[in-house]
């Protein structure tokens, strides 16, 4: 990291950093120095930040279209089916902790409006419930983020999501428990309560969209709203047994969702089946599919080629974790799928990219508040935040040109050669 520590000292000032906090800073500096060489030194001369939207926009894209099975089922009385959704809602909270706030009455208002009025909505989700991570701006209320009572964060707008779902005719129970800032993978919150792992409570639920995750692996709701920026919904999603998606960045665009990195941010859904899945994203994405994409029907399954890179991405799994995935190679491969080894570059450097990327534009976002309202960052994230404060722009250019030329590296290879790639989370 090029800053030096004298320019580190005087943004840890502004910060208000107390001086244990900028020991404990500048203690981190070196080693993030020493990635950022190594990121630096392996990057092409002729890397330019600008050819990563460039070349996504024009890679072939395929997309897997799992067709009706275990989609929205249609609500035979929207009314019961909110009363069993806010019932189960209240129990699960008991044990779990997955709510901020279980919208009881207006859940059955909704509801009952839904009942009285069936051609008010577009019909497509009509009566099925849902959850959202309290990340959302909703009409007259002010999402919490995950922070403590008194903290207003605040698009202007309604979330764009949330629109497109009250007019599919979705009914949201309530907004769910996340970790402070959706900057955390572990579920904790030291201002909402810890949400607990439905199938143990002994381990972690994951994070961010941990709430989310726990309302749909607990049967309170079949797909609920998170957002992802490096794995907030994909990583509870795994973590509790259910389906998490991360859609192409872009693909659904919301103004009205707190932001942590914009260049990465997405919109997460979290579903119980492929099938709900896919329902929720078709009501929630922006406009057409990429012009290059095609999509992939359930019956072409025989002689897709999935890649595996088993040195990189796949290494490091526990015992378990490598028994289950090499499970699910075998299905893959019993329904005619092709294997196939692949090699993809250094993924801990991506890994450096993404971070470098995600602290520099969340410390920007976060700087006011850090410095004047400090009551509202945990220890761990206020510290994540300060050491990302003083990553220097230089260093955020040569990630964006890292990503870039990691984009071609892949597109080049790994998936010149397959349709998919498939890792574990």
């Amino acid at each position: 990291m090029r800053p030096s520590l004298a320019r580190a000292r005087a943004t840890l000032r502004k910060l208000a950093a107390s001086e244990a906090e900028t020991d404990q800073v500048l203690a981190e500096l070196p080693r993030i120095a020493e990635a950022m060489v190594r990121l630096e030194s392996g990057l092409p001369a002729d890397a330019r930040a600008e050819d990563f939207p460039r070349l996504l926009d024009a890679a072939r894209h395929r997309s897997l279209d799992l067709g009706p099975a275990g989609g929205a089922a249609p609500v035979a009385d929207p009314v019961e089916e909110a009363e069993r959704a806010v019932e189960r809602a209240e129990q699960v909270q008991a044990r779990l902790n997955p709510f901020i706030k279980v919208f009881k009455d207006q859940a059955v208002a909704r509801a009952r409006h839904l009942r009285a009025n069936p051609g008010a909505v577009e019909r497509s989700l009509a009566g099925i419930p849902f959850a959202y991570k309290d990340a959302f701006m909703a009409p007259g209320r002010w999402p919490t983020v995950g922070v403590g009572a008194g903290y207003r964060w605040s698009a202007g707008q309604a979330s764009a999501s949330l629109k497109r779902l009250d007019r599919a005719g979705a009914v949201a129970i309530g907004a769910t428990n996340l970790d402070p800032h959706c900057y955390s993978v572990l579920g904790l919150n030291p201002y909402f309560g810890r949400t607990l792992n439905p199938h143990d409570p002994r381990y972690v639920v994951g994070g961010s969209s941990s709430g989310s995750a726990v309302t749909v692996a607990a049967g309170v709701v079949p797909f609920a709203l998170g957002t992802d920026t490096g794995g907030s919904a994909r990583i509870p999603a795994a973590l509790c047994g259910i389906y998490g998606f991360k859609p192409t960045h872009g693909r659904i665009v919301d103004p009205g969702m707190a932001p942590l990195g914009p260049s990465q941010d997405a919109v997460g859904i979290l579903a119980a089946t492929p099938g709900m899945l896919g329902s929720a994203f078709r009501i929630l994405r922006h406009g057409r599919r990429p012009p290059l994409s095609q999509a992939v029907r359930r019956a072409d399954l025989a002689g897709l080629r999935i890649g595996v890179d088993r040195e990189g991405l796949c290494a490091g799994m526990d015992e378990d974790v490598a028994t289950a995935f090499g499970e699910a190679l075998s299905r893959l491969g019993d329904a005619g799928i092709d294997l196939l080894d692949v090699a993809f570059p250094s993924v801990a450097d991506l890994n450096l990219c993404a971070s470098v990327m995600t602290g520099r534009e969340a410390a920007l976002l976060h700087a006011t508040d850090l410095a004047a309202r400090p009551e509202y960052y945990p220890a761990n994230i206020r510290q994540r935040l300060l050491v990302a404060a003083c990553i220097g722009p230089e260093d955020y250019a040569t990630a964006l040109r890292r990503r870039a030329a990691y984009l071609r590296e892949v597109l080049d290879g790994a998936l010149s050669e397959v349709d998919f790639i498939v890792c574990p989370t």
